[in-house]
């Protein structure tokens, strides 16, 4: 057989086989590229002998593993499957009416969710049992997947390749005389053209494997372990230079009960390269085992050794071996060494870079890249040293400074140094003076004065962000326009963005906004009437200085209304104010008067002057309650008229009709309910006055009443207790509170409506009562 017999157990880690015809591109951050054979023949029909699966079939077994194996691979692998059987691999006529008719069957899936591994394991698990016919194109399938896995190498050359079989290991396609055969001679692929693709990727992807699953011998079918090595390359300095050297070894693999890796015996040896042999470097540290993690060797100088030359060497893990499991080597299992000559140490990636800027303050990384174990000193230039790899300055003065940096090897005392110019930039910033005058309403210009290069520049106005601009007088800076709306203190702030980075702040400054002066009348309004006879509130405000006392004075056609009168000012938060209550005398006429109101001793001088109108007061008639009625209104509660004027022809209207009253009026309703009131009346000179109408509610009075029988006088029942046959007798009643009618019952019977008296004509007992209606809401 082409392939690797291998025994077996659980934890199957491999590769599986693309059979795409495109190219297969593949992001390198990706660890494993899996590619799984599984032999879907006939052949797989046959039952197992032995083992634990024996009595199952060949393909029961197979299609269990390979799908068992699936759910266990390393989460975001890439994954190919390819289902190939007895057909004629060019024969692709039936495949698509049937997908499972063809010779394969590709499949692909990316793991990384949990739902992608079950929907790929489910997919090889749901074909059905292989027909009954006869070849089996193994090397045909075996040459696919070594062409999709050296496909895959060349778009990622450091992925992990590897090809896993499931296969009963028995080709039958290749050397029949069949029809079948001779027409497709073409597609048929020997063993030895397989063999020699294998050694071909063997040599050119040092990740490349190749697992055969099934072993003939007894009929048993097992799974793999995945031992994946991180480590693929070391870099080490001569051992001229250090005889001994110690390297660290990583491993990744999962380990489980069946197959215990932790612990178990792994041996370092180095592998011969053509035309160079076996370094002369012992290996120490040992007994080692299996590690998840990390592994340490000490490498000893053991001899002779080349001078000034790199020299390549190979160091070989050869892992545990077991009788019924596979190790997966992912990754392979070899490390390419290589040994720097003894030379003086090569200086790489010195940051910060030549020719960089930074802004004076800011602390500076620098880092660059040599060989392990040397020494690095640092030369700032500006007086001060250091010594490790990365460290870190400040230069605090600017101008442009060169700075050394020395590598020495300790084992060789050779030496090496490397300069890089920064240019220090001092970054600084400073308010111009602020407006000492500034008043709300007018754009204000800010500006500030820089030192050094910035990129941007922002202003802090009493605690919103502006941008600022650069200045337009040509001096370095920036400026910023802007008005306010009201007086008051306001803090301005100033940052600014260095070119190269870094960050400079202006002192904090605060700009006073004075009040502009200003005196206004704020009653009475311009245009307003004020009534001959009344008494009227003058106020006037100022702002913006202080003032102890404003002059107000009234004037009409040049003569003086109201003299001009002195009143004190007082403070009322930021507000200065003068009242003056004045009466207002009555005139011959209606008239128009100014208004003055000026601040005394103020500097500037403030003044006033509004426009008024005097007048008599118009005649006006309003209804009025008694306080606390509204409202609410007993049935004899008073009502009365408020005017300002004689009134004739007063009429009242309190819901029952217009009638003549006087300003007073006491209104009696007869029962509960809504009414309104209104009233009119005639003005002096003959207009009609009315007065807005009131709404009222009268309350509910509880109906009740009293009955009395009259004889003669006196009262039958409490003064006579007796009367005789045909005496007439007076029927009296008293009722109050809503009441709607009365009625009286002689022995039950309803007497007329209206009758006030009854004749009784015959002897005995007899009942005499009164019946009060009422409303439903004074009682009924």
């Amino acid at each position: 057989m082409l392939l690797n017999l291998i025994h077996i157990r659980s934890s199957v880690a491999a590769v599986m086989l693309a059979f795409s015809g495109a190219g297969l591109a593949i992001a390198s951050e990706d660890s494993g590229k899996y590619f799984l054979v599984v032999d879907h023949s006939g052949s797989m029909l046959t039952k197992v002998r032995s083992g634990p699966d024996s009595g199952r079939s060949r393909w029961e077994v197979l299609r269990d593993r390979a799908s068992g194996f699936v759910d266990r691979l390393p989460e975001g692998s890439h994954v190919w499957a390819g289902v190939f059987s007895a057909r004629d691999p060019q024969a692709v006529e039936s495949w698509e009416g049937d997908p499972y008719a063809g010779w394969f069957v590709p499949l692909f899936a990316r793991l990384n969710t949990n739902d992608a591994r079950t929907a790929f394991a489910t997919r090889i698990k749901a074909f059905p049992e292989p027909g009954l016919a006869t070849g089996t194109w193994l090397n045909q399938a075996m040459m696919e997947s070594l062409l999709k896995a050296e496909a895959a190498g060349q778009n990622d050359p450091d992925a992990y390749l590897t090809v896993m079989v499931y296969t009963d290991g028995i080709d039958q396609g290749h050397g029949r005389t069949t029809a079948e055969m001779i027409r497709n001679k073409g597609s048929i692929c020997t063993k030895d053209e397989v063999d020699a693709k294998i050694l071909a990727l063997k040599a050119r992807h040092r990740n490349f494997n190749l697992v055969h699953v099934y072993r003939p011998g007894d009929e048993s079918i097992m799974d793999a372990h995945v031992v994946r090595l991180v480590t693929n390359r070391l870099q080490l300095a001569s051992p001229l230079a250090a005889s001994e050297q110690t390297i660290d070894l990583e491993l990744r693999f999962n380990d489980d009960e069946r197959l215990k890796l932790e612990g178990r015996p792994l041996v370092l040896s180095w592998q011969p390269l053509p035309d160079t042999g076996i370094p002369a470097i012992a290996i120490e540290g040992g007994p080692f085992v299996m590690k998840n993690g990390k592994i340490s060797a000490k490498l000893r100088k053991a001899g002779e050794w080349p001078a000034g030359q790199d020299v390549r060497a190979v160091l070989k893990l050869d892992y545990p071996r077991f009788d019924d499991a596979l190790l997966v080597e992912e990754g392979g299992s070899t490390v390419e060494v290589l040994f720097q000559g003894a030379q003086g140490p090569a200086i790489q990636d010195l940051l910060p870079a030549d020719g960089s800027h930074f802004p004076v303050g800011r602390l500076i990384s620098f880092s660059l890249t040599t060989l392990p174990g040397c020494e690095v000193e640092w030369n700032f230039g500006d007086g001060s040293q250091a010594k490790g790899n990365p460290t870190q300055h400040r230069f605090e003065a600017p101008g442009s400074k060169e700075v050394v940096a020395k590598v020495t090897d300790p084992r060789t005392g050779l030496s090496a140094t490397a300069r890089t110019k920064l240019t220090l930039v001092e970054l600084k910033l400073t308010l111009d003076p602020l407006p000492t005058d500034a008043v709300p309403g007018g754009e204000l210009r800010f500006s500030a004065t820089a030192a050094g290069s910035f990129r941007s520049f922002f202003w802090d106005i009493g605690g919103r962000t502006y941008a600022g601009q650069p200045r337009t007088d040509g001096v370095p800076g920036t400026e910023l326009r802007l008005a306010f709306d009201r007086p008051g203190a306001v803090s301005i702030r100033l940052h600014g963005e260095g070119s190269a980075g870094g960050r400079a702040e202006a002192e904090e400054a605060t700009l006073v906004l004075k009040e502009i002066p200003a005196i206004r009348l704020s009653s009475p309004a311009p245009g307003e009437v004020l009534y001959f006879g009344s008494r009227r509130e003058i106020r006037a405000e100022i702002e913006g200085v202080d003032a102890n006392q404003i002059q107000f004075s009234l004037e009409s056609g040049g003569e003086a209304v109201i003299p001009p009168t002195v009143v004190d000012v007082r403070r009322e938060g930021s507000l200065r104010t003068a009242l003056l209550p004045s009466l207002i005398p009555t005139l011959p006429q209606r008239t128009t008067a100014r208004l003055k109101v000026e601040a005394v001793g103020t500097t500037p001088p403030l003044q006033r002057e509004i426009e008024v109108r005097l007048e008599s007061e118009p005649p006006s008639v309003q209804i009025v309650l008694p306080d606390g009625r509204e409202p609410h209104i007993n049935r004899e509660t008073p009502v009365r008229l408020e005017t300002n004027a004689k009134l004739s022809n007063i009429r009242w209207d309190f819901g029952d009709g217009w009638q003549n009253g006087s300003e007073i009026e006491r209104p009696i309703w007869s029962r509960y309910g809504s009414y309104t009131i209104q009233v009119s009346a005639t003005a002096p000179d003959g207009s009609e006055l009315v007065a807005a109408p009131v709404e009222v509610k009268v309350p509910v009075r509880p109906a009740n009443g009293q009955a009395s029988v009259i004889y003669k006088g006196r009262k039958v029942g409490a003064e006579v207790s007796k009367v005789p046959v045909n005496a007439t007798l007076e029927l009296r009643s008293e009722t109050r509170g809503d009441v709607i009618a009365t009625r009286w019952l002689l022995d039950g019977a309803e007497l007329p409506p209206g009758q006030e008296t009854v004749t009784v004509k015959e002897r005995g007992f007899k009942t005499l009562q009164l019946v009060v209606d009422a409303t439903p809401e004074a009682g009924g």
